[in-house]
């Protein structure tokens, strides 16, 4: 009934949704301060919950960033001969589509891009 896709979905992003009627939910979690008589004598299960904007790029800081580093032959053309090759926009792994409008990359995708930079002899 479940699929993978929804299971990693549900693992690594927390989303905010309130059920609609009493019993709906799967799981019910209530966040109680650790130092409350509420806290005493409850099972405890931790979870880390982390809100961390990631870091976002257009293609020109990318080509720009790698051009410092000695890829001068890196141009707007390779760089999208690499996201291609890749699928890169597949998902939002490397990056996401804000305002509906233009691609920002992630800082992770960099790596990625100097590899191709190596491979390709730029």
């Amino acid at each position: 009934m479940y699929s993978i896709a929804l299971s990693i979905h549900i693992v690594f992003f927390f989303v905010p949704k309130t059920a609609n009627r009493p019993g709906q939910a799967d799981k019910v979690i209530t966040f109680v301060k650790a130092d409350t008589p509420e806290a005493e004598g409850i099972n405890a299960q931790y979870t880390l919950i982390k809100e961390r904007e990631k870091k976002k790029l257009l293609p020109k800081a990318i080509i720009e960033l790698l051009k410092a580093k000695g890829y001068h032959r890196l141009n707007y053309y390779h760089f999208c001969q690499c996201w291609k090759s890749l699928n890169a926009k597949k998902d939002n792994t490397y990056g996401a589509l804000v305002g509906g409008e233009k691609w920002y990359w992630y800082e992770n995708f960099i790596p990625i891009v100097e590899k191709y930079c190596q491979d390709n002899g730029l």
